[in-house]
This record gives C-alpha cells, sequence and structure tokens, in this order.
C-alpha cells in the first residue's frame, strides 16, 4: 500500500511539471506568435515543447513547424560514419 501511494504521489508530480510549458510564456501565444517563437530553439526544447503541444494546446499548424523545425536541424547537424 506504501508504495502504491508512493508511486501515485509521483504521478502527481510529473502531472505538475508536465503542465507548465517548456518555455516561459508560450501557454499564452496564439498560434503565430508560438510559430515565430521556435525558430530559435534548441532541439531539445523543440522536442519538449511538441511533447507539450499535443498534451495541451494541440494546435496543428504549430506541432507541424515545430516538427519541420526539429528536422531541419537533423539535416543540418553533421552526418557521423
Amino acid at each position: 500500500m506504501a508504495h502504491q501511494l508512493h508511486h501515485m504521489r509521483g504521478m502527481e508530480l510529473d502531472q505538475k511539471v508536465d503542465e507548465q510549458a517548456p518555455i516561459r510564456g508560450y501557454d499564452v501565444l496564439n498560434a503565430r506568435q508560438a510559430m515565430h517563437a521556435i525558430l530559435d530553439l534548441p532541439k531539445e526544447t523543440l522536442q519538449r515543447l511538441h511533447t507539450w503541444e499535443e498534451r495541451h494546446r494541440r494546435r496543428a499548424q504549430v506541432l507541424a513547424a515545430i516538427r519541420r523545425t526539429i528536422d531541419r536541424r537533423r539535416a543540418s547537424e553533421p552526418q557521423h560514419g
């Protein structure tokens, strides 16, 4: 029982952390502002932002813009091999 309670508290904490957007003020931006805000973000932040956008705002245009930006970053990375 104690283990279950500890696990539930951890889930609650994860949910609270997940409620906050990865960048300050993002959650109040309209779609156009959000698409402009992502242009200079590092790939790791973009990936976290994509997850947040999918779970909270679900704006198709913004999700597509984040994916395109991530794809462009990947394409510009040096190829190892």
